[in-house]
């Protein structure tokens, strides 16, 4: 329902009232935790709306069928992501993500569309995600 909400009322909503530039190479989605893992999952589910996405601390834990749906997508090959995970949140919080980023590797994904951070002393909370969100957009858009 939220990306449903996202793509058929609120995207189109921002690109009729504001001089935007649609396209999924223009179109990313950011999120942490929950937000992290549904913001990885629409670029991989709609890479037509979706072409970038901040993915930090994704909760892949909650929902390891992640990883298969990865093992059966076609990834598109312009599609980027910035990965943040603190070293201080779970035991699973780095290896899920090392984990996903060697599965898109795998489908094909080039390094310089993959970025990748574990942050010593990083915690599962919005300061810690707010240092970051500069440097990840600034990477996405470069």
């Amino acid at each position: 329902l939220y990306l449903n909400f996202i793509i058929s009322d609120l995207k189109p909503y921002i690109d009729e009232h504001y001089r935007t530039k649609p396209n999924p190479k223009n179109t990313s989605i950011f999120g942490s935790s929950l937000g992290g893992l549904i913001s990885f999952y629409a670029v991989i589910k709609f890479p037509n709306i979706f072409g970038k996405a901040g993915v930090f601390s994704p909760s892949f834990w909650i929902n390891p069928e992640i990883f298969n749906f990865v093992e059966s997508s076609i990834i598109q090959e312009a599609s980027k992501f910035y990965f943040l995970a603190g070293k201080d949140e779970s035991e699973d919080m780095v290896p899920d993500q090392q984990r996903m980023v060697a599965l898109l590797k795998e489908k094909g994904l080039k390094d310089k569309h993959i970025e990748s951070h574990s942050i010593e002393g990083g915690q599962h909370n919005e300061k810690f995600w707010a240092i970051y969100f500069g440097d990840a957009y600034q990477w996405l858009y470069n």
